[in-house]
């Protein structure tokens, strides 16, 4: 038997992580996708967050447009508590045109309470003209403490 998971993301999904909670009750999902205002076609991406109980139920669905043309979940885990942490890389180009983009060039941090979706804090991190990619992010649970790398 095969369990099936209704990742329910618009017309695209691509899933960077899995990550489950501290006690085993819930978990998350989160990429990139594209939504009904983002067309198949065009090469634009909005990162996403979707989070589900133990009975595979959707709890809810975060959808976040960073950058004027791409951006995509990079990292998302549990912290203590009922803390939630999510990273995310962006893409400018000139006047939002892909084609004009070049490499990620910015990252978003961004703190969650996980049972309410309610933002408690964020960071953008960026250096004008160079490359900005979050690549790793671990979460130490016991502390609630996050360290990046990228």
């Amino acid at each position: 038997m095969t369990d099936i998971f209704p990742i329910t993301v618009g017309n695209y999904a691509n899933i960077n992580l899995l990550d489950g909670d501290y006690n085993g009750l819930d978990f998350i999902f989160c990429g990139s996708t594209k939504s009904s205002l983002n067309a198949i076609n065009t090469a634009y991406e909005s990162a996403f967050i979707q989070s589900y109980n133990k009975n595979i139920m959707v709890n809810y669905q975060l959808t976040m447009e960073m950058g004027t043309v791409q951006s995509q979940m990079a990292q998302c885990q549990f912290g203590n508590s009922n803390f939630m942490f999510l990273g995310i890389n962006s893409k400018s180009g000139t006047n939002g045109n892909i084609a004009n983009a070049g490499n990620f060039d910015k990252i978003y941090i961004y703190k969650y309470i996980h049972s309410s979706a309610k933002f408690i804090n964020g960071v953008m991190l960026a250096a004008p003209g160079q490359l900005a990619v979050l690549r790793g992010m671990v979460v130490d649970k016991a502390t609630g403490n996050s360290y990046y790398s990228g």
